[in-house]
């Protein structure tokens, strides 16, 4: 025969209780951490369109390197939606673009970032 004993003070009102308090610490424990995962992903996807677009310019810095008219260059980053302005001064050509960083449809910051390429020839 099995003898079940009672802890002292362990009655059925101090276990509601206890279990009260886990639900709480969860309702306040669980959206924190949500948002802790949200903010993250947001971060890192900021992280991420910022070396696109660094490398998007390396690649049109290049082409300028190869000699790519400049005309030519701003058409092709039209098509991939990229607003690219340039900038010659003493066969250095500076291409610009500016990027907006938005976390969750609120405008953070807007960074211009720009990579220059020596034309042919200088």
């Amino acid at each position: 025969m099995v003898a079940c004993t009672r802890a002292p003070g362990a009655d059925s009102e101090s276990l509601k209780s206890s279990a009260g308090s886990v639900t709480a610490e969860f309702a306040i424990l669980l959206p924190v951490c949500v948002a802790l995962v949200a903010v993250f992903i947001g971060v890192a996807t900021l992280q991420f369109r910022q070396v696109e677009a660094l490398r998007s310019l390396d690649e049109y810095a290049r082409q300028v390197e190869l000699g790519v008219p400049i005309a030519q260059i701003k058409r092709d980053a039209v098509v991939r939606g990229v607003n690219l302005q340039s900038n010659d001064s003493d066969g250095l050509t500076c291409l610009t673009r500016n990027l907006d960083f938005k976390l969750f449809g609120l405008q953070l910051s807007t960074q211009r970032i720009s990579r220059c390429a020596l034309a042919p020839g200088n």
